[in-house]
């Protein structure tokens, strides 16, 4: 699920913005239009929250499972497995295994992953067992090689 999080601390910026405003203002009439900018901004925020939170909260209550997901447009991942057991809400990242299945970085990994790249990008996902996650990923272990191969055969032509 896209969450647009830049337009989201924008709004929450500019309310507050808004709300410190209204202290500086006397006239009855200019606070009425305040608060009912204010009021526009919480409305434009609140769904945009609430996916921020969902994707926040599914992630913090799926730990120790196993998934496979696929990415749309994104131009980092595709399709990649993971089994994640940490979130860390100071700095967003979400620690697990991970076999992030490309022709540069194929094999299990046991690092992190900022919660930023669920937010940004649209996504399938679906949970796995544990032996369809470890078939997935010992599945195309040659894919850096073969792609390097293919490169330096095809379009690079310095081997045969």
């Amino acid at each position: 699920m896209k969450v647009d999080v830049r337009r989201m601390v924008h709004l929450e910026n500019r309310i507050r913005f808004l709300e410190n405003e209204k202290k500086d203002v006397e006239d009855d009439e200019e606070i009425k239009l305040l608060d009912k900018l204010i009021e526009k901004r919480k409305n434009e925020l609140e769904p945009i929250k609430k996916q921020y939170e969902e994707v926040w909260n599914f992630w913090s209550n799926n730990l120790y499972k196993y998934f496979e997901v696929t990415f749309k447009n994104c131009g980092a991942y595709e399709t990649i497995y993971m089994f994640p057991y940490k979130l860390i809400p100071s700095n967003q990242c979400l620690f697990g295994v991970y076999d992030f299945n490309s022709e540069y970085d194929k094999g299990l990994r046991d690092t992190s992953m900022n919660l930023e790249t669920f937010y940004t990008y649209d996504y399938d996902l679906t949970e796995i067992t544990k032996e369809e996650f470890l078939q997935k990923t010992n599945k195309n272990s040659d894919m850096p090689l073969t792609s390097r191969l293919n490169k330096l055969r095809n379009r690079d032509k310095v081997i045969e």
